[in-house]
């Protein structure tokens, strides 16, 4: 009993810390090498990138907001469960993005549009693939996804 006790602990502790891990190599990926570069990728950061040009907002504040409705529509339609499992990194990615922005010198780290794809492209691959080996989902787009399959 106290094994397995401290085995759901321990995969509690590590579920949570990639979580949070790959949120935060997410959101510096994007703010050092694809928001400075000007590059379009797809997701409610995408969207919230193009938004950003014309409403008075930075970035991070669209997609929390646009998360925020993803994550509401994904608990009304897919449940209390997906609710819970999905609400940390809907509010973790916009968080980091938020203060990563906010980084001096953040965005030179790189002036070469080619190493800043081949950079922010690798840190979101890595940083997706850490969140969702454990099971869970980086929200936004994923959510929309999710509910369409239901109901198609």
């Amino acid at each position: 009993m106290v094994k397995s006790k401290r085995a759901r602990i321990k995969s509690l502790l590590t579920t949570c810390l990639s979580i949070v891990l790959g949120n935060a190599i997410l959101a510096f990926g994007v703010a050092a090498f694809i928001i400075p570069q000007d590059i379009i990728m797809g997701g409610v950061t995408g969207i919230g990138i193009v938004l950003h040009r014309v409403l008075p907002l930075d970035t991070a504040t669209i997609v929390l907001v646009l998360n925020m409705l993803a994550l509401v529509l994904g608990g009304v339609v897919l449940g209390k469960d997906f609710f819970v499992k999905t609400v940390a990194s809907s509010l973790l990615y916009p968080i980091f993005l938020g203060i990563f922005q906010r980084v001096p010198g953040i965005d030179a780290l790189t002036d070469n549009i080619m190493l800043g794809a081949l950079f922010g492209g690798g840190l979101v691959g890595i940083s997706l693939g850490v969140v969702m080996r454990v099971g869970s989902s980086t929200g936004g787009t994923d959510v929309v996804n999710l509910v369409l399959h239901k109901w198609l």
